[in-house]
C-alpha cells in the first residue's frame, strides 16, 4: 500500500522574539521596548494583531502591571517574515526587586493559529526607585514667639536608587497633620543628592511668628511636591515631627488714651 502524507492544516504561527529592553528600570522614568513578531506557521497572515506589554513580579506573579499604549494595527505577513515593533513606557509604580518584561502577541485571539502557546515572551528587568525618609529631628532654642530655633534631622534614602535634589520643608502646625493652607510654612533645605542607602545630615534655623503661643508641632516633610517619584510605600515615611510649646513673645502693646480736641470747630 502507498503511504499517504498528510499536511498539516495551513495556519499562521506568530511567536515573539529579539526582546531588548534596558535592565534596570526607575520608577517614573521613560523607557524603550522593541521586539520582533515571526509568523512561523505555514500559511500567509492578514489580520488586525494586538500585542500586550506587561511587568509581572517575579515573586508574586499576580502582581501586574499592564503598559499602555498597547500596539495593534493590521498586519501583513508571508510565511517567515515579521515585524518590529518599538514603544516607549513610563516605569510605573512597582515595588523594587526582580520583576518580568512579557510580551503577547495576538492577545485579542484574532488570528487562528496552529500553535497558539508560543505567543509570548519575557525578559527579566529590575525595579529600582528612591524612598525618603526624615528621622531624628532635634530642636534648640528658646519656645518663644519671635524667637530663632536650631533644627537639626536626617533625611535618608533607604530605596534602591539615588536621589537628587531632595527638598524638605518645615512647617509650623497646630494639631500635626500637615494643611498646606493653615501650617505656616518656616523654611526648607535641599540636599542635593542621597544615594541608594545613604543619609544626609539637614540644619536650618527658623524664626517662631512673633504672635505664636501655645501648643504646636513642628514637621519636616521631605519631597512634597512627589519628584522623586517613590513608589506607593514610600511616600509613608516622609514627614518627622517635634511637639513645641510656644511662650508669648514679650512685646509693646500701645493704647492711646487721653485724646483731645479743640472745643469750637469752624467751618
Amino acid at each position: 500500500a502507498q503511504a499517504t502524507l498528510v499536511a498539516p492544516q495551513p495556519k499562521p504561527n506568530l511567536q515573539v522574539g529579539l526582546l531588548q529592553a534596558p535592565a534596570v528600570w526607575r520608577v517614573g522614568d521613560t523607557v524603550q521596548v522593541s521586539y520582533t513578531v515571526t509568523n512561523a506557521g505555514n500559511d500567509p497572515l492578514v489580520a488586525f494583531v494586538t500585542d500586550r506589554l506587561q511587568l509581572v513580579n517575579s515573586a508574586n506573579p499576580a502582581e501586574v502591571f499592564t503598559l499602555s499604549p498597547s500596539p495593534a494595527k493590521t498586519r501583513t505577513l508571508g510565511i517567515g517574515e515579521s515585524y518590529v515593533q518599538t514603544g516607549s513606557f513610563i516605569v510605573p509604580a512597582a515595588g523594587s526587586g526582580s520583576w518580568l518584561l512579557r510580551v503577547s502577541a495576538d492577545v485579542s485571539g484574532a488570528v487562528s493559529e496552529s500553535n497558539e502557546g508560543d505567543n509570548t515572551a519575557e525578559l527579566g528587568v529590575a525595579v529600582v526607585h528612591p524612598d525618603a525618609r526624615v528621622r531624628e529631628l532635634a530642636v534648640q532654642g528658646l519656645q518663644q514667639g519671635g524667637e530663632a530655633l536650631q533644627l537639626t534631622w536626617i533625611t535618608d534614602n533607604i530605596g534602591s536608587a539615588d536621589a537628587a535634589q531632595v527638598k524638605d520643608t518645615v512647617y509650623l502646625s497646630r494639631d500635626g497633620a500637615l494643611q498646606l493652607g493653615t501650617d505656616i510654612k518656616l523654611g526648607e533645605f535641599s540636599h542635593s543628592l542621597i544615594q541608594a542607602g545613604g543619609s544626609s545630615a539637614a540644619a536650618l534655623s527658623v524664626m517662631l511668628p512673633v504672635d505664636a503661643v501655645g501648643i504646636y508641632r513642628l514637621l519636616v516633610v521631605t519631597d512634597l511636591a512627589n519628584t522623586l517619584n517613590e513608589n506607593p510605600g514610600g511616600e509613608d515615611n516622609n514627614l518627622a515631627t517635634a511637639d513645641l510649646d510656644v511662650a508669648q513673645d514679650f512685646y509693646a502693646d500701645l493704647v492711646v488714651t487721653g485724646v483731645e480736641s479743640p472745643v469750637r470747630i469752624i467751618d
